[in-house]
């Protein structure tokens, strides 16, 4: 007996035009060689029988049947699988078949391959109806693992989508090259491409119907202050005795502290914005107060943060999970397994209906392989999470189970504080530009605080905001801020990168003016906010 297919093992050695003909001819004989193709009828019986790379695979009466299941396959080289769904959408009728031939054999012709020796196919070995969509999909699901099926089969239905509605038999959209089958599509293969994936992946999402919100964020006039006791006391055995004695502390009037003054600015859904500023300028507030997390923090009279011109209010109790704060502190359950972790997160946020067809726990267990491949998780899947207290995965893995399970939420407005920190410089930039790719491709809000960022890192960005001390010195264009400063008077060194130079500005043990303008740079965070309000700058960011 032929060894049955493993899991996801599919090979892109095949030509294009073995593959056109494997999609031709299906229902008679499968990835015939050229041998079989000249005496069809010598081996027509034979069934699993595997000869050089490519596999004969027959069919036994009809699949629509009760006994139609009756076939055998091998163990191919080539990536047949996907092929197959997309084959019977497209030949639910003779009509449409004869049709994909021939449009099959016209593409061959026009490309020169050696379609001409196929001109006489072998008789039809089915003896009554072609199989249908449904039963190749049982039995590809009992082989060969309903992920590998099931996805194979969403992925093949985007080269002939229409096949079933509406008679076109094939539309091939390659994006850029790219065929169905192509091993930049499969997260397992190292020619994984995530850029490539995700604009396939949005596609078929368009295809069925389904579309993903995008959404930008404008903040006007935004003051936040917040409260809290001045000391925080470690509970001890002690405390509950003594919590009658602290009721003035817990019910008592808490003092407000102003931590930001006077925001403005707004992001275009797709934008990313970075966040640059010295520990205790206010960073992490702003990031809070825009994806919603105001716990301790109150917003000012007249302050204003709308996502798409919705109120924050409004949007936080109606679009629960599309705006995220992404935590400095990892918190986990450490007991859990990196792949447990993520794959709850991503069922937690896989919608309810099918997606393409596929079920909702094979749809999330694809969309987690292709989280961990991309951020290097995938040989952690079966360790511990792990805390300080529980061995599990280093603090650099931890940090980016962090990432990878906020990237797993698919929010659209998402705010990172200082994520990269326990990352190496490689990985912070590969984190980054994962980021990029989900704001260009999904249309994602990114807004990230980067304590130490690359220039590499930097020029992913689109705006860049500086804070100092509470108060917004700048917000525009990320490519125009060094010049901006420049132009204030403040002197950048020759290897300095621009994100360093951005948050020097507001260390007075850092900057250093200009020659000229040792008596003309503003000094303090006043002075800097009042040359902010008065510059061309924010006029254009207060017209936007």
């Amino acid at each position: 007996m032929v060894e049955p297919y493993a899991p996801g093992e599919f090979s892109n050695t095949t030509s294009t035009s073995e593959l056109r003909f494997m999609q031709r001819d299906l229902g008679r004989t499968l990835c015939m060689t050229e041998d079989q193709r000249l005496n069809p009828q010598k081996d027509v019986e034979r069934k699993g029988r595997t000869t050089g790379r490519t596999t004969m695979m027959t069919f036994k009466g009809s699949l629509n049947s009760p006994n139609g299941a009756d076939m055998a396959i091998g163990r191919p080289k080539a990536c047949v699988l996907p092929i197959l769904p997309s084959y019977f959408s497209a030949m639910s009728n003779n009509s449409v078949a004869s049709k994909a031939s021939a449009h099959s054999a016209e593409h061959d012709d026009r490309r020169g391959s050696p379609s001409q020796t196929r001109t006489d196919h072998p008789e039809d070995v089915t003896g009554g109806d072609r199989p249908t969509y449904e039963a190749i999909r049982t039995f590809s699901s009992s082989d060969s693992g309903p992920d590998n099926a099931q996805l194979a089969s969403a992925l093949s239905r985007s080269v002939s989508h229409q096949g079933g509605y509406g008679g076109q038999v094939e539309r091939r959209d390659t994006l850029a090259g790219i065929e169905i089958g192509d091993p930049v599509l499969d997260p397992t293969k190292p020619e994984f491409d995530f850029y490539k994936w995700a604009r396939m992946f949005m596609k078929l999402m368009e295809d069925d119907g389904i579309k993903r919100p995008r959404t930008g964020v404008t903040w006007k006039d935004l003051n936040v202050s917040g409260s809290g006791a001045a000391m925080h006391y470690q509970n001890t055995v002690l405390s509950p005795i003594m919590a009658p004695f602290r009721l003035r502390e817990y019910f008592g009037t808490k003092s407000e502290k102003l931590i930001l003054r006077k925001f403005n600015g707004v992001l275009k859904a797709g934008e990313m914005l970075i966040v640059l500023g010295r520990p205790g300028s206010g960073c992490s507030t702003f990031l809070k107060t825009i994806s919603g997390e105001l716990q301790g923090l109150k917003k000012g009279e007249g302050s204003v943060v709308h996502y798409n011109g919705v109120p924050q209010d409004i949007f936080n109790k109606e679009f629960r999970g599309e705006a995220t704060y992404s935590a400095e502190d990892e918190k986990h359950f450490p007991h859990l397994t990196v792949g447990q972790t993520l794959e709850f997160a991503a069922a937690a946020r896989t919608p309810s209906l099918r997606v393409m067809g596929v079920p909702r726990k094979v749809f999330s267990q694809h969309i987690t392989k292709v989280v961990m491949t991309i951020y290097g998780l995938s040989h952690t899947r079966n360790t511990k999470v792990g805390d300080d207290y529980v061995r599990g995965v280093s603090g650099g893995e931890r940090k980016r189970v962090s990432i990878a399970e906020i990237s797993l939420a698919g929010s659209q407005v998402v705010c990172w504080d200082n994520s990269t920190r326990g990352l190496d410089a490689a990985t912070a930039l590969e984190f980054t530009r994962a980021l990029k790719i989900g704001s260009h491709v999904g249309g994602m809000t990114q807004l990230l605080a980067i304590y130490q960022a690359s220039q590499a890192i930097y020029d992913l960005f689109d705006k860049a905001i500086v804070l100092y001390e509470g108060r917004q010195i700048y917000f525009g264009p990320a490519k125009t801020a060094k010049k901006y400063f420049e132009d204030m008077g403040w002197f950048c060194p020759q290897r300095q990168t621009t994100g360093d130079f951005l948050t020097s500005v507001t260390n007075p043990q850092e900057r250093r003016p200009r020659k000229g303008f040792e008596t003309k740079v503003p000094r303090t965070a006043q002075e800097f906010e009042h040359y902010w309000l008065q510059s061309e700058t924010f006029k254009q960011c207060r017209q936007k």
